[in-house]
């Protein structure tokens, strides 16, 4: 049995820290994860994106974790395209609908709610504690003790599905003509007229959307830039980030009817989570923002 299925293996598509993707047949992939790489995460990323398929949002389909050489690995449905930041540094004219129509899919993921009894989405509440007390050693004890407060205060009791690590780069533009749903008939939300999907969802949980709005916001903000880049390209690469947040953060706001007041109540939460990601160039960035966040929302 373990031939047959090392058999149905196709060719290597890509690969990434923790795991490389093989063609599996001719509508499905297996993103085949590296031998030191612990089951229960696996086990949880799979069951994470059954409960996200379930609710109709845009996404991939998820088929079942199989062995594999000795491996483990989750068999997704196959999308053909590519991202939509690629399409962006393609056609930088265009940026400006390519960031409106991201906004009508962040928009139309916020739309579903998970079923109740599957219970595979984390909670809003206990995904922000987590993260933000996994960030202690700098944030401090008495401020993480404060922020993990302000969490409670502002947590609306709200159960839509949230991405949680929602860009350009995780958001694919489809060049095949199947549905761009998931169970399509579990939300009947018009789609965005690009046919975009949205992949990687192993952050995904249950809550408020304008807390997902927020670190979409604040990633587009980020002064991150890859080593070596030029003078001009960072100019840039600045410039069209802005662009993206404007059209992004307007159309999702005109979606919605929220308003960009209700969505900066988040920025506090979401900059102190990310500061345990340790992104090069961040850290001061966030700290300014936590401390600026603080004394406005907090009082501190």
């Amino acid at each position: 049995m373990q031939k047959d299925i090392t058999l149905q293996r196709g060719s290597l598509l890509g690969q990434g820290r923790t795991a490389e993707v093989f063609a599996w047949g001719n509508d499905k992939v297996l993103k085949l994860f590296y031998s030191w790489f612990p089951q229960w995460p696996i086990e949880y990323e799979a069951d994470v994106g059954r409960a996200v398929y379930e609710t109709g949002v845009p996404a991939p389909k998820v088929y079942g974790v199989i062995d594999c050489d000795g491996r483990k690995g989750i068999i997704y449905q196959r999308i053909f395209g590519r991202s939509l930041i690629r399409h962006m540094e393609e056609k930088p004219w265009k940026i400006g609908r390519f960031a409106r129509e991201m906004a009508a899919l962040h928009f139309r993921i916020h739309c579903a709610r998970p079923k109740e009894e599957n219970g595979k989405l984390p909670k809003e509440k206990d995904r922000f504690f987590s993260a933000i007390k996994e960030a202690q050693e700098i944030l401090g004890e008495k401020s993480t003790a404060d922020i993990c407060g302000y969490v409670e205060k502002i947590g609306t009791g709200m159960h839509h599905v949230c991405h949680g690590d929602f860009h350009p780069d995780n958001i694919l533009v489809r060049s095949d003509t199947s549905p761009c749903t998931g169970n399509s008939a579990k939300n009947p939300v018009g789609s965005p007229r690009l046919g975009l999907m949205a992949i990687d969802w192993t952050n995904a949980y249950s809550g408020n959307p304008l807390g997902d709005v927020a670190r979409t916001c604040l990633m587009l903000q980020s002064p991150f830039m890859p080593e070596g880049v030029t003078k001009w390209f960072l100019l840039a690469a600045r410039k069209v980030k802005q662009i993206v947040y404007n059209a992004y953060l307007s159309e999702y706001l005109r979606l919605s009817k929220a308003t960009a007041g209700e969505m900066e109540r988040w920025i506090l939460p979401v900059a102190a989570a990310r500061l345990r990601e340790n992104v090069p160039g961040e850290r001061e960035w966030l700290l300014a923002i936590i401390k600026h966040r603080c004394k406005v929302d907090v009082g501190l």
